[in-house]
């Protein structure tokens, strides 16, 4: 596969650098890089996902379609408990037998989870009023089904820092989903076309790293049978980090959970659009920046050098920032020209909620120190402070505007990142400093 069309900007200049970084700084800034060039791909396809959807879909049906997706990734959050992250943090001496454990867990849970979702489907379509979420979430359900085939590959290559192929299988998965979604709206598919999209980019995960991605000739085989002690000791690691990552989602999803019972259909399909073109954005950067530092940092807590590594974050932690700002100074700017008379006016709530991705880069950059100190109580509390903030500020805001909500729920997510800050500076003075 040729590598020039989604070639990071980064690894162009990182010859430039060499004699200004460390070289942990510029493997930082290169798996960050090809995770940036992912998502790069991903957000123009989502823009284009989202005309498309602001072109054929009604406020109320838009609103539909985001809880839709919401309500998706937020049941798909269980699959964590058959975490591939402990593949990538555990010792070498445990790696043959947490990957066999991590094979049948992650097959267990997937099956649970695509009869869960399923099973959930019609009361979840009635809390809500809608009949359409029913039919999207039982075949988006079928998803899940798919994703463990290359599970164990995909977290042992993020180990081995290879990001250029994850960078690059996860550009063509994600974009699939969301071309796959625009062609489909515009032939008449209508919401199904969401759902469907889905099911077709799992598809392409599938394949890329199962056939396209040559197996790592260092990876161990992980046997389809794991004893009971190895899959309790995984249980025991992937149990915290699934609540931490339960909370880290609801952090970012509570105000539309919320919001879908709470407003009106067609305030609540504005304030979706909004938070869709603007913190989408912010979110996938985020996204690409934890992926690409995580095994660093897991590498530096081995080795009891957490303090310096993280030193070496600010550079690309800043470039990150100046990206989320140049978006929300744009915003009132692109957001008119993109979008129907419908949505243009959105284009002030769209530049305010970027700002809630610098909140969230700050949480999630202290939650992942904590959780390569394996501490993800310290972690999980974090998060649920923000989800305490941004669902007090919902709450309080029901029935409201769609601008009234994106500035309320943007206040409370400065106050929940001060929170943050000082809880994690407190958990820290009363641990040993690694």
């Amino acid at each position: 596969m040729r590598q020039t069309s989604i070639q990071p900007a980064t690894s162009r200049v990182l010859s430039a650098l060499g004699s200004k970084l460390s070289s942990e700084q510029l493997s930082v800034l290169r798996n960050t890089g090809w995770m940036l060039s992912a998502e790069g791909c991903a957000r123009a396809t989502r823009l284009v996902a989202i005309i498309a959807m602001a072109a054929t879909l009604p406020l109320d049906q838009y609103g539909i379609a985001m809880l839709a997706l919401t309500l998706h990734e937020m049941i798909r959050l269980v699959s964590r408990i058959g975490s591939s992250a402990r593949i990538v943090q555990c010792d070498r001496s445990e790696l043959e037998e947490v990957m066999s454990a991590c094979l049948v867990l992650n097959w267990i849970v997937a099956f649970a989870l695509t009869l869960l979702q399923i099973g959930l489907s019609s009361a979840i379509a009635g809390y809500y009023g809608s009949a359409h979420l029913a039919a999207m979430l039982s075949l988006m359900a079928l998803s899940y089904l798919l994703y463990p085939i290359v599970a164990i590959k995909v977290a042992y290559i993020q180990r081995r820092d290879g990001f250029k192929q994850i960078g690059i299988i996860t550009a063509v998965a994600v974009s699939t989903d969301n071309i796959s979604t625009a062609v489909l709206l515009l032939s008449g598919a209508g919401l199904m076309s969401i759902a469907i999209a889905k099911v077709l980019a799992a598809f392409v995960w599938v394949i890329g790293f199962g056939v396209l991605v040559q197996h790592p000739e260092s990876m161990p085989t992980a046997s389809r049978r794991s004893n009971s002690t190895a899959i309790f000791n995984l249980l025991r690691f992937t149990l915290p980090l699934f609540t931490t990552e339960i909370a880290r989602n609801l952090r970012n999803q509570i105000d539309v959970l919320l919001g879908g019972k709470l407003l009106s259909p067609e305030i609540f399909g504005l304030y979706t659009f909004a938070k869709s073109a603007g913190i989408g954005f912010g979110l996938a950067l985020i996204n690409a920046f934890t992926s690409a530092i995580y095994p660093r940092l897991a590498s530096a807590a081995r080795k009891q050098q957490l303090t310096r590594s993280a030193k070496t974050l600010l550079f690309p932690l800043a470039g990150v920032t100046a990206l989320v700002l140049v978006q929300a100074a744009l915003a009132p700017v692109y957001v008119p020209v993109l979008f129907s008379n419908e949505f243009a006016a959105a284009g002030t709530l769209v530049r305010v909620l970027c700002l809630m991705a610098i909140t969230f880069l700050v949480i999630d950059l202290l939650g992942m120190m904590l959780r390569v100190r394996f501490m993800m109580i310290g972690e999980t509390a974090l998060n649920l402070g923000a989800v305490a903030c941004i669902a007090f500020a919902s709450l309080s805001l029901a029935g409201a505007s769609a601008g009234a909500m994106a500035n309320g729920v943007t206040f409370a997510s400065f106050i929940a990142a001060l929170l943050a800050t000082a809880l994690y500076l407190l958990r820290i003075k009363s641990n040993i400093n690694v």
